[in-house]
Protein backbone atom coordinates (compact mmCIF):
# COMPACT_ATOMS: atom_id res chain seq x y z
CA UNK A 1 0.00 0.00 0.00
CA UNK A 2 1.52 3.18 -0.74
CA UNK A 3 1.95 5.95 1.71
CA UNK A 4 -0.12 9.41 2.32
CA UNK A 5 3.92 10.95 1.63
CA UNK A 6 4.52 9.04 -1.74
CA UNK A 7 0.74 9.85 -2.71
CA UNK A 8 1.37 13.32 -2.87
CA UNK A 9 5.04 12.94 -4.43
CA UNK A 10 3.57 11.16 -7.39
CA UNK A 11 0.41 13.83 -7.17
CA UNK A 12 3.12 16.37 -7.67
CA UNK A 13 5.26 14.88 -10.09
CA UNK A 14 2.19 14.25 -12.36
CA UNK A 15 0.65 18.08 -12.20
CA UNK A 16 4.20 19.13 -12.78
CA UNK A 17 4.17 17.12 -15.90
CA UNK A 18 0.65 18.38 -16.87
CA UNK A 19 1.63 22.03 -16.32
CA UNK A 20 5.38 21.78 -18.09
CA UNK A 21 3.20 20.76 -21.02
CA UNK A 22 0.42 23.34 -20.49
CA UNK A 23 3.62 25.68 -20.67
CA UNK A 24 4.67 24.23 -23.82
CA UNK A 25 1.79 24.27 -26.02
CA UNK A 26 1.02 28.11 -24.65
CA UNK A 27 4.03 28.84 -25.84
CA UNK A 28 3.11 27.44 -29.28
CA UNK A 29 0.55 29.50 -29.66
CA UNK A 30 -2.12 26.66 -28.96
CA UNK A 31 -4.97 28.52 -28.63
CA UNK A 32 -7.24 25.46 -27.33
CA UNK A 33 -4.88 25.02 -24.25
CA UNK A 34 -7.64 25.67 -21.99
CA UNK A 35 -10.76 24.13 -23.69
CA UNK A 36 -9.09 20.54 -23.62
CA UNK A 37 -7.84 21.20 -19.97
CA UNK A 38 -11.08 22.00 -18.43
CA UNK A 39 -12.74 18.73 -17.64
CA UNK A 40 -9.36 17.49 -16.02
CA UNK A 41 -9.14 19.77 -13.74
CA UNK A 42 -13.08 19.89 -13.12
CA UNK A 43 -12.50 16.67 -11.44
CA UNK A 44 -9.12 17.56 -9.31
CA UNK A 45 -10.79 20.47 -7.97
CA UNK A 46 -13.93 19.06 -7.04
CA UNK A 47 -11.84 16.18 -5.13
CA UNK A 48 -9.33 18.38 -3.41
CA UNK A 49 -12.47 20.97 -1.93
CA UNK A 50 -15.33 18.68 -2.22
CA UNK A 51 -17.00 20.87 -4.53
CA UNK A 52 -19.39 19.35 -7.45
CA UNK A 53 -18.33 21.97 -10.31
CA UNK A 54 -20.09 21.45 -13.89
CA UNK A 55 -18.20 22.47 -17.16
CA UNK A 56 -20.41 25.62 -17.63
CA UNK A 57 -19.80 25.53 -21.47
CA UNK A 58 -21.78 21.67 -21.72
CA UNK A 59 -25.32 23.68 -22.67
CA UNK A 60 -24.13 26.69 -23.61
CA UNK A 61 -20.94 26.47 -26.10
CA UNK A 62 -19.29 29.71 -24.91
CA UNK A 63 -20.59 30.68 -21.20
CA UNK A 64 -18.78 34.01 -21.03
CA UNK A 65 -15.86 35.15 -18.49
CA UNK A 66 -16.81 31.80 -16.48
CA UNK A 67 -15.80 27.65 -17.05
CA UNK A 68 -16.72 25.75 -14.34
CA UNK A 69 -19.01 26.11 -11.68
CA UNK A 70 -21.25 24.57 -8.55
CA UNK A 71 -24.32 26.41 -8.19
CA UNK A 72 -24.95 24.90 -4.91
CA UNK A 73 -21.55 26.24 -3.34
CA UNK A 74 -22.01 29.41 -5.52
CA UNK A 75 -18.63 28.93 -6.72
CA UNK A 76 -17.10 29.24 -10.14
CA UNK A 77 -13.45 29.30 -12.08
CA UNK A 78 -12.10 30.09 -15.32
CA UNK A 79 -9.52 28.14 -16.10
CA UNK A 80 -6.82 30.09 -18.46
CA UNK A 81 -3.15 29.88 -19.24
CA UNK A 82 -2.91 33.13 -19.50
CA UNK A 83 -1.48 34.77 -15.99
CA UNK A 84 -1.67 38.46 -17.06
CA UNK A 85 -3.43 41.20 -15.11
CA UNK A 86 -5.06 42.03 -18.43
CA UNK A 87 -6.88 38.89 -18.79
CA UNK A 88 -8.18 38.59 -15.11
CA UNK A 89 -9.47 42.24 -15.80
CA UNK A 90 -11.40 41.04 -18.58
CA UNK A 91 -12.92 38.19 -16.99
CA UNK A 92 -13.99 40.44 -14.14
CA UNK A 93 -15.93 42.71 -16.42
CA UNK A 94 -17.52 39.79 -18.13
CA UNK A 95 -18.47 38.83 -14.68
CA UNK A 96 -19.92 42.22 -13.98
CA UNK A 97 -21.35 42.76 -17.19
CA UNK A 98 -23.30 39.35 -17.35
CA UNK A 99 -24.02 39.33 -13.52
CA UNK A 100 -22.39 36.09 -13.17
CA UNK A 101 -21.89 36.67 -9.41
CA UNK A 102 -25.77 36.48 -8.75
CA UNK A 103 -25.19 32.67 -9.30
CA UNK A 104 -21.63 32.51 -8.28
CA UNK A 105 -20.66 34.55 -5.13
CA UNK A 106 -17.14 33.17 -5.04
CA UNK A 107 -15.60 33.74 -8.32
CA UNK A 108 -11.76 32.13 -8.89
CA UNK A 109 -9.00 32.36 -11.49
CA UNK A 110 -7.05 29.51 -12.17
CA UNK A 111 -3.96 30.07 -13.38
CA UNK A 112 -2.42 26.75 -15.83
CA UNK A 113 0.98 27.51 -16.10
CA UNK A 114 2.44 29.85 -13.22
CA UNK A 115 0.42 33.13 -11.62
CA UNK A 116 2.55 36.32 -11.64
CA UNK A 117 3.88 37.64 -8.36
CA UNK A 118 1.55 40.34 -8.14
CA UNK A 119 -1.13 41.89 -10.01
CA UNK A 120 -2.43 45.52 -10.88
CA UNK A 121 -6.40 45.29 -11.57
CA UNK A 122 -8.59 48.07 -12.79
CA UNK A 123 -12.10 46.91 -12.58
CA UNK A 124 -13.51 47.45 -9.08
CA UNK A 125 -16.13 44.07 -8.41
CA UNK A 126 -17.16 45.60 -4.92
CA UNK A 127 -20.53 46.02 -3.73
CA UNK A 128 -21.17 43.08 -5.95
CA UNK A 129 -18.77 40.23 -5.05
CA UNK A 130 -15.09 40.27 -3.80
CA UNK A 131 -11.87 39.25 -5.39
CA UNK A 132 -8.17 39.40 -4.15
CA UNK A 133 -5.31 38.58 -5.89
CA UNK A 134 -3.92 36.44 -3.13
CA UNK A 135 -6.94 34.46 -2.82
CA UNK A 136 -9.17 34.70 -5.43
CA UNK A 137 -6.31 33.55 -8.56
CA UNK A 138 -4.73 30.49 -8.17
CA UNK A 139 -1.89 28.15 -9.75
CA UNK A 140 -0.38 24.62 -9.47
CA UNK A 141 1.50 25.84 -5.99
CA UNK A 142 -1.52 26.66 -4.59
CA UNK A 143 -3.60 23.72 -5.37
CA UNK A 144 -0.56 21.44 -4.17
CA UNK A 145 -0.39 23.42 -1.16
CA UNK A 146 -4.20 22.39 -0.44
CA UNK A 147 -3.88 18.64 -1.61
CA UNK A 148 -1.07 18.00 0.85
CA UNK A 149 -3.78 18.67 3.54
CA UNK A 150 -6.69 16.75 2.54
CA UNK A 151 -7.79 13.66 4.16
CA UNK A 152 -6.05 9.50 3.20
CA UNK A 153 -9.29 8.55 1.27
CA UNK A 154 -9.98 11.16 -0.84
CA UNK A 155 -5.99 11.84 -1.55
CA UNK A 156 -5.92 8.53 -3.11
CA UNK A 157 -9.27 9.06 -5.34
CA UNK A 158 -7.07 11.95 -6.81
CA UNK A 159 -3.95 10.32 -7.11
CA UNK A 160 -5.89 7.27 -8.93
CA UNK A 161 -7.81 9.57 -11.02
CA UNK A 162 -4.66 11.96 -12.54
CA UNK A 163 -3.01 8.59 -13.24
CA UNK A 164 -5.46 7.16 -14.98
CA UNK A 165 -6.59 10.43 -17.23
CA UNK A 166 -2.76 11.93 -17.34
CA UNK A 167 -1.86 10.59 -20.43
CA UNK A 168 -5.34 11.49 -22.13
CA UNK A 169 -5.08 15.07 -20.70
CA UNK A 170 -1.84 15.76 -22.36
CA UNK A 171 -2.61 14.23 -25.58
CA UNK A 172 -5.49 16.72 -25.93
CA UNK A 173 -3.54 19.57 -24.93
CA UNK A 174 -1.01 18.85 -27.34
CA UNK A 175 -3.62 18.60 -30.08
CA UNK A 176 -3.05 14.51 -30.57
CA UNK A 177 -7.28 13.75 -30.78
CA UNK A 178 -6.96 9.71 -29.71
CA UNK A 179 -7.99 7.57 -32.17
CA UNK A 180 -11.01 5.41 -32.16
CA UNK A 181 -10.08 2.01 -29.79
CA UNK A 182 -9.74 -0.97 -32.84
CA UNK A 183 -11.16 -4.23 -31.82
CA UNK A 184 -11.46 -7.03 -34.00
CA UNK A 185 -15.29 -7.95 -32.81
CA UNK A 186 -17.60 -5.58 -34.81
CA UNK A 187 -19.57 -4.26 -32.15
CA UNK A 188 -21.61 -2.52 -35.10
CA UNK A 189 -22.28 -5.60 -37.03
CA UNK A 190 -23.19 -7.81 -33.76
CA UNK A 191 -25.93 -5.01 -32.68
CA UNK A 192 -26.98 -5.43 -36.40
CA UNK A 193 -27.06 -9.50 -35.96
CA UNK A 194 -28.38 -9.67 -32.60
CA UNK A 195 -30.69 -6.92 -33.07
CA UNK A 196 -29.37 -5.13 -29.79
CA UNK A 197 -29.61 -1.95 -29.50
CA UNK A 198 -26.57 -1.42 -26.82
CA UNK A 199 -23.09 -3.15 -26.52
CA UNK A 200 -20.57 -3.29 -23.56
CA UNK A 201 -16.66 -4.60 -24.86
CA UNK A 202 -14.30 -5.41 -23.02
CA UNK A 203 -10.72 -5.87 -24.24
CA UNK A 204 -7.40 -6.71 -22.86
CA UNK A 205 -3.87 -7.64 -24.88
CA UNK A 206 -1.34 -9.42 -23.30
CA UNK A 207 1.77 -9.10 -24.16
CA UNK A 208 5.88 -10.43 -23.72
CA UNK A 209 8.38 -7.20 -23.99
CA UNK A 210 11.12 -8.66 -24.16
CA UNK A 211 11.04 -11.52 -26.52
CA UNK A 212 9.85 -12.31 -30.34
CA UNK A 213 7.71 -15.38 -29.81
CA UNK A 214 6.22 -16.56 -33.20
CA UNK A 215 2.48 -17.00 -33.11
CA UNK A 216 2.83 -20.56 -34.10
CA UNK A 217 4.56 -21.45 -31.09
CA UNK A 218 2.37 -19.67 -28.68
CA UNK A 219 -0.69 -21.43 -30.56
CA UNK A 220 1.08 -24.85 -30.09
CA UNK A 221 1.86 -23.28 -26.28
CA UNK A 222 -1.55 -22.41 -25.44
CA UNK A 223 -3.47 -25.79 -26.77
CA UNK A 224 -1.56 -28.02 -24.58
CA UNK A 225 -1.37 -25.60 -21.56
CA UNK A 226 -5.68 -25.07 -21.77
CA UNK A 227 -6.15 -28.90 -22.26
CA UNK A 228 -4.58 -29.71 -19.28
CA UNK A 229 -7.62 -27.39 -17.48
CA UNK A 230 -10.80 -27.51 -17.21
CA UNK A 231 -11.40 -23.87 -17.78
CA UNK A 232 -11.02 -24.21 -21.13
CA UNK A 233 -15.14 -24.80 -21.80
CA UNK A 234 -15.95 -21.68 -19.34
CA UNK A 235 -13.54 -19.35 -20.28
CA UNK A 236 -12.00 -19.67 -23.74
CA UNK A 237 -15.10 -21.42 -25.62
CA UNK A 238 -14.42 -19.87 -28.82
CA UNK A 239 -10.78 -21.58 -28.73
CA UNK A 240 -12.27 -24.23 -30.87
CA UNK A 241 -11.25 -25.23 -34.67
CA UNK A 242 -14.83 -24.65 -35.70
CA UNK A 243 -14.60 -20.76 -34.47
CA UNK A 244 -10.99 -20.13 -36.42
CA UNK A 245 -11.63 -17.56 -38.80
CA UNK A 246 -7.63 -16.77 -40.12
CA UNK A 247 -4.72 -17.61 -39.59
CA UNK A 248 -1.32 -16.84 -40.81
CA UNK A 249 2.14 -16.55 -39.64
CA UNK A 250 1.17 -12.90 -37.96
CA UNK A 251 -1.97 -13.48 -36.79
CA UNK A 252 -4.40 -16.56 -35.47
CA UNK A 253 -7.94 -15.27 -35.01
CA UNK A 254 -11.22 -16.94 -33.10
CA UNK A 255 -14.24 -15.25 -33.66
CA UNK A 256 -17.81 -15.99 -31.89
CA UNK A 257 -20.52 -13.71 -33.41
CA UNK A 258 -23.31 -12.94 -30.85
CA UNK A 259 -25.04 -16.27 -29.99
CA UNK A 260 -27.60 -15.86 -27.67
CA UNK A 261 -28.07 -16.85 -23.72
CA UNK A 262 -30.56 -18.19 -21.51
CA UNK A 263 -31.46 -14.41 -20.52
CA UNK A 264 -34.05 -12.72 -23.36
CA UNK A 265 -32.44 -10.06 -25.37
CA UNK A 266 -29.16 -10.60 -23.80
CA UNK A 267 -25.73 -11.74 -26.40
CA UNK A 268 -22.80 -12.58 -25.78
CA UNK A 269 -19.65 -12.04 -28.53
CA UNK A 270 -16.18 -13.51 -28.09
CA UNK A 271 -12.82 -13.05 -29.59
CA UNK A 272 -9.56 -14.55 -29.33
CA UNK A 273 -6.46 -13.20 -31.24
CA UNK A 274 -2.36 -14.92 -31.19
CA UNK A 275 -0.12 -12.70 -32.51
CA UNK A 276 3.88 -12.72 -31.96
CA UNK A 277 4.61 -12.44 -28.30
CA UNK A 278 0.84 -10.99 -27.97
CA UNK A 279 -2.62 -12.70 -26.78
CA UNK A 280 -5.66 -10.58 -27.15
CA UNK A 281 -8.90 -11.51 -25.80
CA UNK A 282 -12.25 -9.62 -26.29
CA UNK A 283 -16.16 -10.36 -24.67
CA UNK A 284 -18.86 -8.15 -26.01
CA UNK A 285 -22.25 -8.03 -24.63
CA UNK A 286 -25.57 -6.88 -26.63
CA UNK A 287 -28.89 -5.89 -24.92
CA UNK A 288 -31.72 -3.54 -25.45
CA UNK A 289 -30.92 -2.00 -21.90
CA UNK A 290 -28.31 -0.89 -19.43
CA UNK A 291 -25.95 -2.99 -18.40
CA UNK A 292 -24.81 -5.41 -15.66
CA UNK A 293 -21.31 -6.54 -14.90
CA UNK A 294 -19.43 -8.81 -11.85
CA UNK A 295 -16.18 -8.69 -14.36
CA UNK A 296 -15.90 -12.35 -13.40
CA UNK A 297 -15.37 -14.09 -16.94
CA UNK A 298 -13.38 -10.66 -17.89
CA UNK A 299 -11.17 -11.47 -14.68
CA UNK A 300 -10.61 -15.32 -14.95
CA UNK A 301 -9.94 -14.89 -18.89
CA UNK A 302 -7.56 -12.15 -18.42
CA UNK A 303 -5.42 -13.67 -15.52
CA UNK A 304 -4.96 -16.81 -17.23
CA UNK A 305 -3.74 -15.71 -20.14
CA UNK A 306 -1.14 -13.85 -18.17
CA UNK A 307 -0.33 -16.98 -16.05
CA UNK A 308 0.22 -19.10 -19.36
CA UNK A 309 2.33 -15.84 -21.08
CA UNK A 310 4.78 -15.47 -17.87
CA UNK A 311 5.20 -19.40 -17.88
CA UNK A 312 5.64 -19.91 -21.84
CA UNK A 313 8.14 -17.28 -22.06
CA UNK A 314 12.14 -17.50 -21.13
CA UNK A 315 13.67 -16.06 -18.36
CA UNK A 316 12.41 -13.41 -16.32
CA UNK A 317 10.41 -11.21 -19.22
CA UNK A 318 8.62 -8.79 -18.65
CA UNK A 319 4.57 -9.09 -19.48
CA UNK A 320 2.46 -5.96 -20.80
CA UNK A 321 -0.90 -5.40 -20.32
CA UNK A 322 -3.64 -2.99 -22.30
CA UNK A 323 -7.27 -3.17 -21.13
CA UNK A 324 -9.95 -1.23 -23.32
CA UNK A 325 -13.30 -1.14 -21.81
CA UNK A 326 -16.75 0.55 -23.34
CA UNK A 327 -20.09 0.67 -24.30
CA UNK A 328 -22.67 3.05 -25.54
CA UNK A 329 -25.12 2.79 -22.41
CA UNK A 330 -24.67 2.47 -18.78
CA UNK A 331 -22.89 -0.08 -17.13
CA UNK A 332 -22.96 -1.13 -13.64
CA UNK A 333 -20.72 -3.29 -11.89
CA UNK A 334 -22.55 -6.20 -9.45
CA UNK A 335 -21.26 -7.64 -6.19
CA UNK A 336 -22.43 -10.85 -6.84
CA UNK A 337 -20.84 -13.59 -6.98
CA UNK A 338 -18.09 -10.95 -7.71
CA UNK A 339 -14.39 -12.30 -6.90
CA UNK A 340 -13.26 -8.88 -5.85
CA UNK A 341 -16.05 -6.83 -4.62
CA UNK A 342 -18.68 -6.93 -1.57
CA UNK A 343 -21.75 -5.47 -0.88
CA UNK A 344 -22.02 -1.75 -2.61
CA UNK A 345 -23.67 0.83 -0.75
CA UNK A 346 -23.40 2.92 -3.97
CA UNK A 347 -24.11 2.55 -7.68
CA UNK A 348 -20.67 2.24 -9.86
CA UNK A 349 -20.37 3.26 -13.52
CA UNK A 350 -18.27 2.34 -15.96
CA UNK A 351 -16.65 5.60 -16.94
CA UNK A 352 -16.55 4.88 -20.85
CA UNK A 353 -14.22 4.64 -22.62
CA UNK A 354 -11.85 3.17 -20.00
CA UNK A 355 -8.31 2.14 -21.03
CA UNK A 356 -4.94 1.85 -18.81
CA UNK A 357 -1.74 0.40 -19.62
CA UNK A 358 0.14 -1.36 -17.02
CA UNK A 359 3.90 -3.70 -16.85
CA UNK A 360 3.78 -6.87 -15.02
CA UNK A 361 6.66 -7.47 -13.83
CA UNK A 362 5.87 -10.64 -12.32
CA UNK A 363 3.10 -12.87 -11.40
CA UNK A 364 3.19 -12.16 -7.86
CA UNK A 365 -0.19 -12.58 -6.56
CA UNK A 366 0.22 -8.27 -4.63
CA UNK A 367 1.16 -7.46 -8.16
CA UNK A 368 -1.82 -9.49 -10.11
CA UNK A 369 -4.25 -7.68 -6.88
CA UNK A 370 -2.86 -4.09 -8.06
CA UNK A 371 -3.63 -4.87 -11.71
CA UNK A 372 -7.20 -5.84 -11.12
CA UNK A 373 -7.80 -2.56 -8.73
CA UNK A 374 -7.32 -0.83 -11.37
CA UNK A 375 -9.46 -2.45 -13.83
CA UNK A 376 -12.27 -2.03 -11.34
CA UNK A 377 -11.12 1.94 -10.97
CA UNK A 378 -13.25 1.93 -14.26
CA UNK A 379 -16.10 2.12 -12.64
CA UNK A 380 -17.23 5.29 -10.69
CA UNK A 381 -19.62 6.11 -7.93
CA UNK A 382 -22.77 7.16 -9.43
CA UNK A 383 -23.42 9.47 -6.79
CA UNK A 384 -22.11 10.55 -3.14
CA UNK A 385 -21.29 7.52 -0.66
CA UNK A 386 -21.87 8.31 2.76
CA UNK A 387 -19.25 5.57 3.54
CA UNK A 388 -16.10 6.75 1.31
CA UNK A 389 -14.86 10.11 0.60
CA UNK A 390 -13.87 8.55 -3.05
CA UNK A 391 -15.61 8.13 -6.23
CA UNK A 392 -13.61 4.78 -6.83
CA UNK A 393 -14.21 1.44 -5.38
CA UNK A 394 -11.98 -0.60 -3.67
CA UNK A 395 -11.60 -4.14 -4.08
CA UNK A 396 -11.88 -6.75 -0.98
CA UNK A 397 -8.58 -7.78 -0.86
CA UNK A 398 -8.55 -10.72 1.24
CA UNK A 399 -11.30 -11.78 -1.09
CA UNK A 400 -9.23 -11.12 -3.86
CA UNK A 401 -6.20 -12.76 -2.47
CA UNK A 402 -8.06 -16.00 -2.04
CA UNK A 403 -9.35 -15.97 -5.36
CA UNK A 404 -6.09 -15.08 -7.10
CA UNK A 405 -4.39 -17.92 -5.36
CA UNK A 406 -6.93 -20.41 -5.76
CA UNK A 407 -6.54 -19.74 -9.66
CA UNK A 408 -2.75 -20.04 -9.61
CA UNK A 409 -2.67 -23.35 -7.58
CA UNK A 410 -4.88 -24.88 -10.36
CA UNK A 411 -1.70 -24.56 -12.48
CA UNK A 412 0.41 -25.11 -10.16
CA UNK A 413 2.06 -21.79 -9.09
CA UNK A 414 2.39 -19.71 -5.82
CA UNK A 415 4.45 -17.18 -5.21
CA UNK A 416 7.30 -18.99 -3.89
CA UNK A 417 7.76 -20.91 -7.13
CA UNK A 418 6.91 -18.14 -9.73
CA UNK A 419 10.99 -17.97 -10.44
Amino acid sequence: MIKTGQLFEKIVEMLTRFRQEIQTSSSLGLLNTNKHAENFMKRILNLTYNIELENLNKDNANYPGLDLGDTGDGIAFQITSTKKSEKIDDTLKTCLKHGHYKTFHTIKVFVLTTKQTSYTLKTITEPHFSFSTDKNIMDFEDLLRDIQNIDPIPLRGLHDYIKSELDAAIGSVQGKDTDAQKYFLDVVDGMTKSKMPNFYIFQAKISIASENISAPNILSGLSIFLNKQAFKNQYFSVFTEAARDSSSHKQILYMRNPQATGISNFFHAYSLVIEPSSITIEKADYANNEFLTNLDAEIVSLLIVIIFLSRYATGNSLLSVSIHLESNNRVFLAAQNSMVIRGLFSNYLLKSPYQFNEPIPDIYTSTLVDLLQNLVHGFMAEEADRFTDSPFLTLDHEKTVWHIDRLKSEFGIDDVSVY
